[in-house]
């Protein structure tokens, strides 16, 4: 044994102490003396950094501490059990809680999925939602119906959105019937090689197109820019309808989220179940010293040893 160095390591060990921050005086020590029970080894392991919140954890530990009253170290230390169950078993409420706010709110992309026979996978290419091309096809034929009805009466200069006005050129053209890619239609004033989509559309040109389809063909009747706006009012009919179908069916599946899946209920269901069997096994010990301290007749655990045995391995 090297003497030398043990008596080396006394002599820093009593450097270190006199160095010491502590309380010095019987005052300070009295009022520190009870840190370690009422701010133990558990008054900040239970927090998880950027979830929850310390100041949350110390006023749950000091308020079930107060509740409960321990006297004594293990009655403390028990009482401190307690608090840490409860306050992990609130996390499984908030885990659930969150499980399901998560669900809803991805709920249209799995419902988009579900209706395209697909299984969610997370990072996978997002699908366009129904509802989204449902409200488009429901704007496109307002749109085409409400310029229809009012196209005769616009000012000839009026700018035309292109995509209506493609859109309402090509219902004409469908109707009449004329063939935009094969027949050999000029439109008054069109630029040449342009797609319909891409001309920068006037109330008075459209007209012309309008006019132009109409009499090209010889089995054109009637007014075909009426039937071409009647046409757009039976689009707007129904994907109105669609519309309304498809958010029913998206309301009921999204009610179904409400609900966790079942992998997630099974394991709050065996978490939850885990610390509740702590958390009365440690209030029980608790309430029997408790009881034995105030004189009361305790009787002893009952400790109960189970053997299991199943069939015998050939």
């Amino acid at each position: 044994m090297n003497t030398m160095t043990t008596l080396l390591k006394i002599e820093a060990n009593r450097d270190n102490a006199l160095a010491s921050t502590g309380p010095r005086t019987a005052e300070g020590r009295a009022i520190v003396s009870g840190n370690a029970i009422r701010h133990g080894l558990l008054s900040w392991k239970p927090v998880i950094p950027g979830l929850e919140n310390p100041e949350d954890w110390q006023s749950h530990l000091d308020r079930t501490l107060d509740s409960l009253a321990p006297v004594g170290y293990m009655e403390t230390l028990l009482a401190e059990r307690v608090a840490l169950l409860l306050w992990r078993l609130g996390r499984v409420a908030r885990y659930e809680r969150e499980a399901v706010a998560i669900a809803a709110e991805t709920a249209e992309v799995g419902w988009t999925r579900y209706r395209a026979g697909e299984q969610f996978v997370v990072n996978a290419r997002r699908r366009e939602s129904p509802l989204v091309e449902a409200n488009a096809k429901l704007h496109a034929a307002k749109e085409d119906m409400e310029l229809g009805n009012r196209l005769k009466e616009l000012p000839q200069t009026k700018p035309i959105d292109p995509n209506t006005a493609a859109r309402l050129v090509k219902a004409c053209a469908d109707l009449a019937p004329v063939d935009l890619d094969e027949d050999d239609l000029e439109f008054p004033d069109y630029p040449d090689g342009a797609a319909l989509d891409e001309v920068e559309w006037t109330a008075g040109q459209l007209m012309k197109a309008i006019n132009a389809i109409a009499t090209y063909h010889p089995g054109s009747k009637g007014d075909l820019l009426g039937a071409a706006t009647h046409k757009a009012h039976l689009r707007l009919q129904k994907a109105e309808q669609e519309k309304a179908e498809l958010e029913q069916e998206f309301s009921c599946y999204r009610r179904k989220q409400l609900i966790p899946d079942a992998v997630t209920s099974d394991r709050v269901n065996r978490y939850e179940t885990t610390l509740e069997r702590s958390l009365y096994k440690a209030m029980h010990e608790l309430e029997r010293r408790q009881a034995a301290r105030d004189g009361q007749m305790v009787p002893l655990p009952v400790a109960v040893d189970v053997n299991l045995s199943g069939p015998a391995q050939e």
